[in-house]
């Protein structure tokens, strides 16, 4: 009991003091506590105006991304006080690189206005030769680009996009978290996730493969052309409103497997040898294929 209470007034008195600090501060700003000590968690925003690029890079350790349009070229980023991005631009190459902010041990919020570290770029329509992101940790959303080469990211957070292009390739990746596209068109592209569902609607896929080591993966209302290739070894597919010639399945032996209607045990075949042909595999699971 006494134990109990030692460690029930020691909570006490550093939530008191937790409060303290923030009330000094203002009220308006983060308090956390560190290796060495209690520290105020200040975040800082700063936006910069750009000139015309052609090629972008961004790799931060723990901020998300966001690439979006408008009217005005700038880049804004919105960090740690104390851990400021390094900003670059020559020659029509933008770098933006955001180094890891320590890890508070414990942290009390006194804003209610508190917004998540983040990196943040708007570009007019038009077109880049190699667009790259890549987090440790944070979300990343592209919309309405266009881009030669496209190359996002996240080993720790979801990968969303609408309205964007690669004409040449891609390489997309989110080690932990969903994959969401919608009105994208790919080429020569792979969409790859370890822990998290795959969802493409509404876009147009040439020459591309999507694969998750764990989740279902999802196709509806697309256009495909060549060989498209999805993959999961512990998920379920399914493909609704995306027409093509040739089918190859396999999945595990299920009575649930539907192709338009008509179950099947665990492969199916249907002009293999045509231009454009969906492939799906799954190792545990079932694959749907509706109109």
């Amino acid at each position: 009991m006494k134990r109990l209470f030692k460690w029930s007034a020691l909570l006490l008195l550093t939530g008191t003091i937790l409060i303290v600090l923030g009330l000094l501060f203002g009220a308006h700003k983060n308090v956390g506590y560190y290796a060495h000590g209690f520290r105020i968690i200040e975040k800082t925003t700063k936006t910069r105006s750009l000139p015309k690029i052609n090629n972008v890079l961004i790799n931060t350790k723990d901020a998300a991304i966001t690439v979006k349009a408008g009217n005005r070229r700038q880049l804004t980023t919105r960090t740690i006080k104390t851990g400021q991005p390094q900003v670059t631009v020559k020659d029509g190459h933008l770098t933006v690189r955001v180094k890891r902010t320590p890890v508070a041990k414990a942290k009390l919020n006194f804003d209610a206005n508190d917004k998540p570290v983040e990196v943040i770029l708007t570009l007019p329509k038009g077109e880049l030769n190699h667009l790259k992101l890549s987090t440790t940790s944070g979300n990343i959303y592209v919309k309405d680009q266009t881009s030669k080469n496209l190359s996002a990211t996240t080993n720790n957070g979801s990968l969303a996009m609408k309205s964007v292009k690669a004409k040449q390739s891609s390489q997309l990746h989110s080690r932990n978290g969903a994959i969401r596209f919608n009105t994208v068109r790919l080429k020569n592209s792979h969409v790859i996730t370890e822990s998290g569902e795959i969802t493409i609607v509404k876009s147009q896929l040439t020459k591309t493969s999507l694969a998750s080591t764990s989740g279902d993966i999802h196709l509806r209302h697309n256009k495909i052309h060549g060989q498209i290739n999805l993959h999961t070894n512990n998920g379920s597919i399914g493909v609704q409103a995306t027409p093509t010639t040739g089918y190859v399945i396999h999945s595990s032996n299920s009575k649930y497997n539907d192709f338009f209607g008509k179950s099947f045990k665990e492969s199916l075949v249907k002009n293999q040898n045509t231009g454009d042909t969906l492939n799906l595999e799954t190792k545990n699971g079932i694959v749907k294929v509706i109109r």
